[in-house]
């Protein structure tokens, strides 16, 4: 049985990893222009899809990128360590899940989460978003709003189709905290926590 069949087994009968969950056309922007008031260009597409393959050494720049943005920055980024995440997301296993997302064609962003049992509690599935990082190099700031919205999106689709109750998503990057906010605002999100350095 093909591994991913067995990790996407569920009443979706997502057989392609690189599928779309979904796709948006929104305004583009000239990527050179950075401040809040670039020019919209013509319409250009966010596509959210499940991780593949193919999408391992193009995943590996955004994602040690966001590693450097924050508070751990000071921690080495593992390539060994990105690979083995990377094989969990294609290992065949139900509750893990790998999603990417592509503006105009290239991939700006991914997300990645697990689904399973409250530490204390039972026969009740919550879904831990793990990762979630949005390129800032070459991406307008409108745009990237715009594909953290669609990964949460995505992550959520997904943790339905594992009968997930909730989806947690724990925020420790340590910087950026009031935009985050209006982020999970917009995505009526409820805050229920927060991470603390000692």
């Amino acid at each position: 049985m093909d591994r991913r069949e067995t990790l996407w087994e569920s009443s979706q009968s997502v057989q392609d990893d690189s599928r779309p969950i979904f796709d948006e056309t929104v305004p583009s922007y000239d990527r050179s222009d950075d401040s809040d008031n670039a020019t919209p260009a013509p319409l250009a597409r966010i596509k959210v899809r499940f991780a593949a393959e193919a999408d391992r050494e193009a995943l590996r720049s955004p994602a040690r990128w966001q590693h450097e943005q924050t508070l751990f920055s000071d921690i080495p980024f593992c390539d060994a360590k990105f690979d083995r995440l990377f094989d969990r997301w294609h290992a065949g296993q139900r509750y893990q899940c790998g999603i990417v997302a592509e503006f105009d064609g290239d991939i700006v962003g991914c997300l990645y989460a697990t689904a399973g049992e409250y530490y204390l509690g039972r026969d009740a599935i919550l879904t831990t978003v793990h990762a979630i990082a949005v390129d800032g190099r070459n991406t307008h700031p409108a745009i990237r709003a715009k594909v953290f919205l669609q990964l949460v999106r995505g992550v959520k689709e997904w943790s339905k189709t594992r009968g997930s109750r909730r989806v947690l998503l724990h925020a420790t990057t340590g910087r950026g905290h009031k935009a985050l906010d209006r982020l999970m605002h917009a995505s009526n999100a409820q805050m229920v926590g927060g991470a603390y350095a000692i």
